[in-house]
């Protein structure tokens, strides 16, 4: 199986942490970043090509231009749209945005169609809209 040209191999066996660390080359020229990734058929950890990372952020620089009200998600990566409708949490994953962790946090109606809150039918317990998994609100947490 081929590695995507972005990857690179490295002769590291073990990070202390998660991965994150810089890699560099022998003229100290930052190439890359160490990743947690490793290899089935070896124990070294691969790195990702400081090319790749860069489109990455401009990419993030480029959509936060666009929209001043998105916000990026540190629980999945997503740029989330939610703040500009005045809402709190990730519509991908539900992790409350970073710049509103110590603010109050309250429902807001007009995101309701962003977390998909309409499409359920109503929890007749507590009246939630948000939807069910295995059979329980996930709101309250009762049977349906």
């Amino acid at each position: 199986r081929d590695i995507k040209p972005y990857w690179f191999p490295t002769t590291i066996r073990q990070l202390a942490d998660a991965g994150g660390n810089p890699v560099f080359d022998d003229h100290n020229y930052v190439v890359g970043m160490l990743t947690r990734n490793a290899s089935r058929s070896s124990a070294d950890v691969f790195g990702l090509h400081i090319g790749v990372i860069k489109k990455q952020l401009d990419d993030y620089k480029r959509e936060i231009q666009l929209d001043p009200h998105r916000t990026y998600c540190p629980g999945c990566g997503y740029v989330s749209r939610s703040r500009s409708l005045g809402a709190f949490y990730c519509e991908v994953c539900g992790s409350v945005l970073p710049d509103v962790r110590g603010v109050n946090r309250f429902h807001v109606a007009q995101a309701a169609t962003l977390y998909g809150e309409n499409l359920q039918r109503p929890c007749r317990h507590c009246e939630a809209r948000v939807g069910y998994y295995n059979g329980r609100c996930l709101r309250c947490g009762r049977d349906m």
